[in-house]
């Protein structure tokens, strides 16, 4: 794990609910299988609760440690497989947007960042960029075995990452678990 003097003052950052293990495994495989098609990098599966955040890493990780020591682990319900004209909402998993996962949404605010409840819409992706119809069209197919299953995350990622920044270069800086009583 890179050290936070290895960062960047003027990265951005994203926090990713990661899936428990072995449901990350399965997705990414899902996910390889598809870059293929897509033309993109691999990349870790994950439900990106607020992302572009500028701020130095040590300020984030102490925020988010305190958020993640309030937060008790969370199951999130897979509602559909769609697809989107957004390079990072190609395919993917929509989720239900279940309370504790809006609450969460809710603590990124300690930011400061305007956090827009509204538009949140929990998902994890499967593929980025484009994809030719007849490959998505059969990868939409074989993702509808997800829907109806039960996910769960148990931690959250602080991530050195934005829209802007090339997927093979996105690093995972710290993992906190999610360990609250409620």
């Amino acid at each position: 794990m890179p050290s936070s003097s290895s960062v960047s003052a003027s990265a951005l950052f994203s926090l990713w609910l990661v899936p428990d293990a072995p449901t990350r495994e399965t997705l990414a495989a899902d996910i390889l299988s598809l870059t293929c098609a897509s033309g993109t990098a691999p990349f870790v599966p994950h439900v990106t609760l607020a992302g572009d955040l500028p701020d130095t890493s040590d300020d984030i990780a102490a925020i988010v440690q305190r958020i993640a020591a309030q937060a008790r682990p969370i199951r999130l319900t897979v509602a559909e497989v769609a697809q989107g004209d957004q390079f990072f909402k190609s395919l993917f998993l929509r989720l239900d947007r279940s309370p504790q996962i809006t609450q969460l949404r809710a603590h990124c605010t300690a930011f400061g960042e305007a956090i827009d409840q509204a538009s949140f819409d929990p998902h994890i992706s499967l593929a980025y960029g484009n994809m030719p119809k007849e490959a998505r069209q059969e990868a939409m197919q074989a993702a509808r075995r997800w829907v109806g299953t039960s996910i769960e995350v148990s931690a959250i990622s602080l991530v050195q990452s934005s829209s802007e920044t090339p997927i093979q270069d996105w690093q995972i800086l710290h993992r906190f678990p999610l360990i609250g009583q409620d």
